[in-house]
């Protein structure tokens, strides 16, 4: 290991916490491994380590990710779900020994980019290309990893939006909102509003809409490849990224989606348990009674 450090970022100063973090950091001390404990109302970049150990739940491990630079990431669940943080409480001695013995698998996860242009004003309503010229600089760009979301939020009007993949045009919808989301927030908003899960190692995105004014609205799965483009209509909305809202659009904002080129390092135990078996354990999918 290069730096012998070692950041717990945890969720809050709950007993059962602060026993984990005691518990974490006496047997990294005796490993000669120093520790740096960040709570997750602190927003700051994390210092260089080897490890990053995310005690929460998924709020805490997304939160965790975004201040990585791209150091592994270890999610211990002390939340409630649990999609993005499998790992028990119990296991975590266990999980840092074959962390160790790199005996632990490493996966790499690239991230979703927006990006928020605040007007395009000589779009045309159905038009089958968009003419992309106008869009220079963005006016805000983020960096996600379950999903990024239009939604109506607090407005009383359904939200009228055109989507256009690699600048063809696919259709037009007056909905709630609508949800890009990747394979790993596939069981997350996307879920909830009746889109389909999708197996990580599957190269997608899904665009979902929010309970559309038309039943001829239906999810699409596309490839990763492709970018996304959003043109707001005549309507205000807001923009969410993985459940945090950033920005009110306004009338022809555009946003853009694609996967990122940067990625960030998940961490999870070699076990029989497959992303099937999780989704049976957290969702009790397919189970009838």
């Amino acid at each position: 290991m290069k730096y012998k450090k070692v950041i717990i970022f945890y969720r809050s100063k709950k007993n059962k916490i602060l026993k984990k973090i005691k518990q974490i950091t006496s047997f990294l001390n005796k490993k000669s491994y120093s520790v740096t404990l960040i709570e997750q109302k602190e927003s700051k970049k994390f210092p260089d380590s080897d490890l990053i150990i995310s005690l929460g739940g998924d709020g805490t491990y997304l939160k965790a990710v975004k201040y990585s630079a791209n150091t592994p990431i270890l999610g211990i669940n002390m939340g409630s779900l649990g999609f993005l943080t499998p790992h028990s409480s119990e296991d975590i001695i266990i999980l840092l020994e074959n962390f160790f013995k790199k005996k632990i698998a490493f996966k790499k996860n690239r991230f979703l980019k927006t990006k928020l242009y605040k007007s395009l004003m000589d779009f045309k309503k159905d038009s089958l290309y968009l003419n992309t010229q106008q869009l220079k600089k963005p006016d805000l760009s983020f960096q996600s990893i379950n999903d990024v979301v239009i939604e109506r939020g607090s407005f009383n009007h359904l939200i009228n939006l055109s989507i256009f993949i690699n600048k063809v045009y696919i259709y037009s919808l007056k909905s709630d909102g609508v949800i890009i989301s990747s394979p790993i927030g596939s069981t997350a908003y996307n879920l909830a509003a009746g889109g389909p899960i999708l197996h990580p190692k599957v190269s997608s995105l899904v665009v979902t809409p929010i309970c559309s004014h038309s039943l001829t609205n239906r999810p699409i799965v596309i490839p990763d490849s492709s970018e996304i483009y959003l043109v707001l209509e005549n309507t205000k909305a807001y923009l969410t990224i993985d459940g945090l809202t950033q920005s009110e659009l306004s009338a022809y904002s555009v946003v853009t989606v694609k996967k990122d080129k940067k990625s960030f390092i998940s961490l999870h135990k070699n076990q029989e348990e497959n992303d099937f078996s999780l989704l049976r354990k957290k969702l009790k999918f397919g189970q009838r009674d």
